[in-house]
């Protein structure tokens, strides 16, 4: 409380400070039960480079109520300090490729080695190759991730031995108070990204976190989630401000001057929009979508089955045959149970396929191998929101050829396959023996010359090792279109161009345009003639509710027509005539010759004539096309339902 002054006798100045300290402390308090503590204004963090950080002049509310200003200034960040490890016992594979348990790191490039680092700094104590056998030093020839190539031709099936340093991910945070100004609080090196604790950092205010990840070289981003913004404050033009964030005015009826960030809700339809920018232009914007819900899926590897893999540690889904597993990295849709005990996601890698599809999850890696084969459960969880449709469209067909070699010599190693297929992308299985081999370890994918092929149209298939005489191969083309991007893919591979479909689209789009203008005039009389309104009410008996199910016969024949059934392939002698069965002269399909692994596209009315059969259509070749020892492969897609 004040303390009452006596003027009578005189004024003492003790009296008038306790007063001062009084009021002071007073609006100290008033300032946190009012408007909290935390940043007013500024104070935001920018990445000098990936050691350095500038945060930024401003000013915040401190812990005891004070209002303080933050000149701004550069602040270091810590040096990653790796952990050296070892690892004994490593087996080179045919291709002379060992697998470390986790990615070598480089204190001289601050990040993990690459090929070019290495062959810089070696020798190098950094990282060191050795012979399990006889204690030599051993000079890799790549680097890739934590893959370590060596010469194949002397390490193939040898074991070495590996010391390098380890170096994680960390999180640090940045803080502030009054009498130690900004500090950076460094995390702990983890693959969860954890956070520094902060229990010593009571009296201090959060300006940011930094995410420290490291690559080929060291990247910080920052994030403000954690950010301490003051809970309510006013700035110099009057606006009320929110945990950091303009106020939000809620309408339920749709404003004449809406303010940026004014929500609208819209309670009969169910709608939320707010008034924000988007793509650059200001206006009200759906913040809720629907949800189509969830579906989960289990897989148990077994020590028993063929894909249970042999370094106890990496764990895939077949590409073709698992496709249900495949599911989208870095939404925690997989759950690992080992022995009735689940995983935290820091001790398990998901493993990503290269490529565009929104689910490339083909997989996981434990950051530690098993003690001993044990069963692995993976239930992997799909969620379906606002996803576009060639994203989530799934598979619509599936065809498989096969095609039996006999080894006539051991040093036979290249064999063709049952029809082409593209490279990289799982659609070829071999068997040798009655046992599936695989892919780089037993056989590679290659052309008719038996190089090796990455990605691309494939023909052919080379053993990396002899085979014994009178044997048999067995090779299976898998083929599954399961989304638009692959039906076009598959077009494209036959014919290079989808011209035809674009024309068909857009033909198609434009018959719909003139049914909508149809649809606007039928309503413009609807409207400007009570008769011709009344007469057509009275037919509501012939309209198609929303409840109704709409079958074939009431949908438009030009839609049906138009509509996509089914995608083919399938393969004929080499004759004369050929029937195609259950195909129309309408239906979308090229026609390809195949011989002594070589594939040309026929041209229709040049190389081969079409007549109509029925249901069924027959090809008819031109007499220079036939060919006892060839195939004729015809594919395509089918239209109508």
């Amino acid at each position: 409380m004040l303390k009452p002054i006596n003027f009578k006798n005189s004024i003492r100045g003790e009296n008038i400070q306790d007063n001062f300290e009084f009021l002071e402390q007073r609006l100290r308090s008033e300032a946190l039960s009012v408007g909290g503590r935390g940043i007013i204004e500024g104070m935001d963090i920018v990445v000098v480079d990936n050691s350095k950080i500038q945060i930024t002049p401003g000013r915040y509310i401190d812990t005891t109520g004070e209002e303080v200003l933050f000149p701004g200034g550069e602040y270091r960040v810590k040096r990653f300090e790796p952990v050296e490890r070892e690892a004994k016992g490593l087996k080179v594979n045919a291709l002379g490729q060992a697998s470390l348990p986790s990615r070598p790191y480089s204190t001289h490039f601050s990040g993990y080695f690459t090929t070019g680092q290495y062959d810089f700094l070696y020798p190098t104590k950094e990282l060191t190759f050795t012979s399990t056998a006889a204690g030599t030093n051993i000079k890799a020839v790549k680097i890739e991730n934590e893959v370590v190539t060596f010469d194949a031709g002397m390490w193939a099936g040898r074991e070495i031995n590996a010391k390098y340093l380890y170096a994680r991910n960390r999180m640090d945070t940045v803080i502030i108070n009054k009498n130690s100004g900004a500090v950076v609080v460094t995390g702990t090196m983890s693959p969860s990204m954890s956070h520094a604790d902060l229990i010593d950092y009571k009296e201090y205010i959060i300006i940011g976190t930094l995410e420290i990840s490291i690559n080929t070289e060291i990247e910080i981003k920052v994030h403000y989630n954690e950010r301490e913004e003051r809970p309510i404050y006013v700035d110099s033009d009057n606006n009320l401000f929110l945990n950091g964030t303009e106020y939000r005015r809620i309408f339920f009826v749709i404003p004449d001057m809406p303010k940026i960030y004014d929500v609208y809700i819209d309670y009969i339809n169910g709608n939320i929009y707010s008034y924000i920018y988007q793509d650059g232009v200001l206006g009200w914007v759906k913040v809720n979508g629907p949800s189509t819900g969830v579906q989960k899926e289990i897989k148990i590897f077994t020590p028993e089955s063929s894909d249970f893999p042999s370094d106890l540690q990496t764990f895939k889904f077949d590409a073709e045959g698992d496709l249900k597993y495949h599911y989208i990295p870095g939404l925690n849709q997989i759950e690992i149970i080992i022995d009735n005990a689940s995983l935290m996601s820091d001790q398990y890698d998901e493993i990503i396929k290269d490529t565009e599809d929104i689910n490339n999850g083909i997989g996981f890696k434990l950051k530690d191998p098993l003690d001993k084969p044990a069963y692995v459960e993976v239930r992997v969880t799909h969620n379906t929101d606002e996803a576009n449709a060639n994203k989530s469209y799934q598979r619509s067909a599936t065809f498989a050829k096969e095609n039996i070699a006999y080894v006539g010599s051991s040093t036979d190693l290249l064999y063709e396959s049952a029809v082409p297929y593209d490279a990289g992308e799982y659609q070829l299985e071999v068997f040798y023996k009655g046992q599936k081999v695989y892919r780089d370890l037993d056989y590679i994918e290659a052309d008719v010359n038996g190089d090796m092929l990455l990605s691309g149209l494939a023909t052919h298939f080379k053993f990396v090792y002899e085979l014994e005489e009178g044997t048999e191969v067995v090779s299976r083309v898998t083929k599954n279109v399961y989304s638009y991007d692959h039906i076009s893919k598959v077009i494209e591979n036959s014919y290079g161009s989808i011209k035809d479909i674009i024309d068909q689209v857009n033909e198609f789009t434009n018959y719909l345009e003139l049914s909508m203008n149809e649809v606007d005039d039928r309503l413009f009389h609807l409207e400007s003639a009570g008769e011709v309104v009344q007469k057509e009410l009275s037919k509501m008996s012939e309209f198609v509710t929303k409840k109704d199910v709409i079958n074939k016969d009431k949908i438009d024949s030009a839609i049906v027509s138009n509509t996509m059934r089914e995608s083919f392939e399938n393969a004929y002698p080499c004759e004369a005539i050929i029937n195609l069965d259950d195909l129309k002269l309408t239906d979308l399909f090229f026609v390809f010759k195949l011989n002594m692994g070589n594939t040309n596209i026929l041209i229709k009315d040049l190389d081969y004539t079409l007549q109509e059969s029925g249901n069924d259509i027959v090809l008819i070749l031109h007499e220079s096309v036939v060919d006892t020892t060839a195939t004729i492969l015809v594919k395509g897609v089918k239209f109508g339902i």
